[in-house]
């Protein structure tokens, strides 16, 4: 079952991740002129200032462009969902949550691998973008270990109340 806390951190996960990737992070699939300057500016400052230099979303190889994609596609619309499933405390989370959280897990370890392994990065930049991302990592496999505990809401009888 999920705890309040948990649900309380997924919630903030998943609404915050609605503009990151809808402003941020489709920049490196879409054209660049449909986003608003502010969201252009952002991205410019992270991918090529001293502090991250994220090479990922400066260089765009074509394999990282086809997982933001997915994450255009797939992820964005089930941010929404999930937002809606634990605002409203369903187990209809439950299996969309499984396939999410290990879709995330697979699509982050070559990226995390790719600033972990690369020469082209100081070794500050290499821990402040494995520090940005990481939570794209964890905050997913803490969901699919919350839902494999069994159902994540308490189950509700007609009488209102809680199924043992």
């Amino acid at each position: 079952m999920i705890s309040n806390g948990e649900r309380i951190v997924f919630l903030a996960f998943f609404m915050s991740h609605i503009p990151i990737t809808m402003l941020v992070d489709s920049q490196a699939a879409l054209p660049r002129d449909i986003f608003p300057q502010f969201a252009v500016d952002i991205v410019h400052w992270y991918s090529n200032g001293d502090l991250f230099n994220d090479p990922l979303i400066r260089e765009q190889p074509e394999w990282f462009r086809h997982i933001v994609f997915c994450e255009i596609t797939m992820q964005l619309p089930f941010f929404f969902f999930a937002t809606g499933m634990l605002w409203n405390r369903s187990n209809t989370l439950r299996l969309p949550g499984l396939l999410y959280g290990s879709h995330v897990a697979t699509t982050m370890a070559p990226i995390l691998g790719h600033f972990y392994f690369s020469t082209a990065l100081t070794s500050s930049q290499r821990a402040s973008l494995i520090a940005v991302y990481s939570p794209y990592l964890i905050i997913p496999l803490w969901l699919i270990a919350a839902l494999l505990r069994g159902e994540p809401f308490p189950v509700v009888t007609s009488k209102g109340r809680r199924a043992e």
